[in-house]
């Protein structure tokens, strides 16, 4: 028990004492689109100073299981893969498996599941500890919920079997008095008192859980956005100047038009025939000398007839404060070209 505290204490000065900017560092060659709004670049998943890789690692940690843990330190002393824990609770449960399955053969069964011995982990002994000791690091885990259902099952099952036994010969009286099948229950009463108890405890404890994984959750997030906002100003300074290149549909962009009319300094839009015309009296007009040539925007026209297709070439900063749905037009200078080189 001193172990698993002074572990548990080691843990947590992790958690409390990392450095917070190790998770900062935007990911290095990620398939990451730049130039959209709210990408999460606070956690570089390929580094192990990453804290979300820490934490789970941590977490990792303090849910192994003890049997895999005994077998692991079992194999390593004796330079074997054999897993002499694991394979005699399969020769246990492979016994079972031969009895007559009889009811209390069967509640013996159940019994088994329910006590969840493959999957007690170091979670469990804190838990422990923190009821023996008043240790306030210890925590109901997902896995401790299930076995708790579980047994409280069994109990309400069992109750219910011991019911049945001691009413039996009562009940038999009474439907051959009645000619009538007749079940009055003693103990039952309990068992059904039990189970609407533990329908409406772990129905509060799953809501609990689910707010608190939320507001958790609510609260993390509001954190990046703000790591984010200050990441993706430093981002725009560094890449403001690139070209983004789109090809949409004349109506969409009447309809986005006032977007970049405020911009018009910093927008190349035509439609390709307005392309191909600019191109044959300036070939050299892409890609390497756009900013050096007079900035030209298409004059409002009609959206309807003849169905046509607008060619917008703008700067990354200017690109960034369009609505998103205009993503999907985004196209590379090489599409472009194939589209306006004569």
């Amino acid at each position: 028990m001193k172990l698993l505290k002074i572990a548990g204490l080691f843990l947590s000065w992790i958690f409390i004492n990392i450095p917070a900017g190790l998770s900062l560092t935007s990911t290095e060659g990620s398939a990451e689109d730049v130039y959209w709004s709210a990408p999460m670049t606070v956690h570089d998943y390929e580094k192990n100073t990453d804290l979300h890789n820490i934490a789970l690692s941590s977490l990792s940690m303090i849910e192994l299981e003890f049997i895999r843990l005994g077998d692991g330190l079992l194999n390593f002393t004796t330079q074997s893969n054999k897993s002499p824990i694991s394979r005699s609770m399969d020769a246990v449960e492979h016994a079972y498996s031969k009895l007559p399955q009889i009811k209390p053969v069967r509640r013996f069964g159940q019994l088994w599941d329910a006590l969840q011995l493959r999957q007690l982990s170091l979670s469990d002994a804190r838990t422990a500890s923190s009821i023996l000791f008043a240790d306030p690091y210890g925590g109901v885990t997902s896995m401790m919920q299930v076995r708790a259902n579980k047994l409280i099952i069994f109990v309400e099952d069992t109750l219910y079997d011991v019911d049945s036994g001691m009413m039996l010969p009562l009940n038999w009286s009474l439907s051959s008095l009645r000619d009538k099948p007749t079940k009055i229950k003693s103990l039952a009463f309990v068992a059904d008192g039990l189970g609407a108890l533990r329908r409406e405890v772990f129905k509060t404890l799953s809501y609990l859980d689910h707010k608190i994984v939320q507001l958790g959750s609510d609260f993390l997030f509001g954190i990046k956005k703000i790591q984010d906002t200050f990441i993706r100003h430093k981002r725009e300074k560094k890449y403001g100047h690139l070209w983004v290149y789109a090809k949409m549909p004349l109506s969409v962009f009447e309809e986005n038009r006032s977007c970049f009319e405020d911009n018009k300094k910093n927008v190349f839009a035509g439609t390709v025939s307005d392309w191909r015309a600019r191109l044959l009296r300036n070939p050299k007009l892409l890609p390497d000398n756009i900013q050096q040539a007079d900035p030209f925007f298409l004059e409002a026209r009609p959206s309807q007839s003849p169905p046509r297709e607008v060619i917008v070439i703008t700067e990354y900063r200017v690109w960034e404060k369009v609505p998103r749905e205009l993503k999907k037009y985004v196209i590379t200078f090489d599409e472009v070209a194939k589209l306006v080189y004569p």
